[in-house]
């Protein structure tokens, strides 16, 4: 935000800041107007300028080539994000990402599996599948190529562990991908796929591409090709044109899904969409849906309970407290949990 960019500016004069670059959605988009309005910024990068920032801070000319080149990773180093593409061709209404990020440009195969036995070498044991829309995945490239392709290249790279599908569009879910939660071994069942609603009318004032019981019929099938499925979603309320009639569809619609996990947006304002209208998501709205909300998250977590899991910790990075000594875990009484002994001993242990 404007604020946070100021709030830094102020370090130049406060601490030991020489120069201030900013990069990302907001200066891509804005950059022009930016550079006029912020003299205090030293210079405004767009999302895909990582070059030029490189370039900019040592006064050497870098290309994708370069060892140097590589990203460092900001993640504990059992995980790492592998994204597979920049950009989106969806028009969603209520979107503003292909005005900022451009069209959809996939990795190539050869590339992304470059970039997983990468993170596997330095330690990374689960790979986190990235993209505005993954399931639209090389689509553009010549020869195309596909989601379920290379979700079976990443299968065949030693060391990695787990793949955790993330960003999935309902609509263009491919019936390969669904099949391959059922038999590749590295694939967690799990996957984030965001509905945004559940009402017919605003799904298509949306442009979303599916209707609401297309959105059941893929998530029948994924649960019919693995039926230990985690479903993550997130969904819009207050969309413009929303009435209780549609509010009460999408209520209807997250109970009787049951989704394991829900993430509720609203209380936006002022958002340029792709149709170059600005939506507006009150907060009187939110609150008014408030109530629900807590209903909303239902989930089948419990039936987990009693099941053998396996577990992987990062022992070098993770805290542990002593949990008899916490206030909050006296009221479950002053057992102590043997998975914080058996953390002590070892990296990945096995618990009900």
């Amino acid at each position: 935000s404007v604020d946070t960019i100021l709030d830094c500016a102020n370090l130049k004069e406060t601490s030991n800041v020489e120069k201030l670059l900013v990069m990302g959605c907001f200066s891509e988009r804005y950059g022009s107007d930016l550079v006029k309005e912020m003299p205090e910024v030293d210079k405004f990068f767009g999302t895909n300028d990582h070059s030029m920032v490189l370039s900019y801070l040592t006064g050497k000319e870098y290309k994708k080539d370069d060892p140097d080149y590589y990203r460092s990773i900001l993640t504990p180093r059992h995980y790492a994000y592998l994204k597979v593409a920049e950009g989106c061709d969806n028009v969603c209404s209520f979107c503003s990402i292909p005005a900022m990020r451009g069209l959809q440009i996939s990795t190539p195969l050869e590339g992304n599996l470059i970039e997983a036995k990468r993170l596997a070498d330095s330690g990374v044991k689960e790979l986190l599948v990235i993209a505005q829309d993954t399931t639209s995945y090389g689509w553009d490239l010549n020869p195309k190529s596909s989601l379920h392709e290379l979700l079976d290249v990443l299968e065949s790279v030693d060391g990695i562990d787990w793949i955790r599908l993330h960003y999935a569009h309902p609509a263009h879910l491919h019936r390969e991908v669904i099949k391959r939660f059922s038999y590749l071994n590295k694939l967690i069942p799990y996957i984030d796929m965001p509905t945004q609603h559940g009402s017919d009318k605003v799904l298509k004032n949306m442009r979303r591409g599916l209707g609401s019981n297309g959105i059941r019929k893929r998530i029948d099938a994924l649960r019919n090709a693995n039926n230990n499925i985690s479903i993550r979603t997130s969904m819009i309320v207050g969309f413009p044109g929303e009435t209780e009639k549609e509010f009460q569809e999408l209520y209807d619609f997250v109970e009787e899904i049951e989704f394991d996990h829900s993430h509720i947006a609203g209380g936006l304002s002022k958002i340029q969409t792709a149709d170059n209208v600005i939506g507006i998501f009150t907060s009187r709205a939110m609150k008014e849906r408030g109530r629900y909300q807590i209903q909303f998250m239902k989930t089948r977590s419990s039936s987990g309970v009693g099941q053998k899991v396996d577990l992987e910790f990062d022992v070098d990075s993770l805290r542990i407290r002593d949990l008899a000594d916490d206030p909050e875990y006296k009221q479950f009484g002053k057992q102590r949990s043997t998975i914080y002994d058996s953390l002590k001993q070892t990296s990945k242990v096995s618990t009900t």
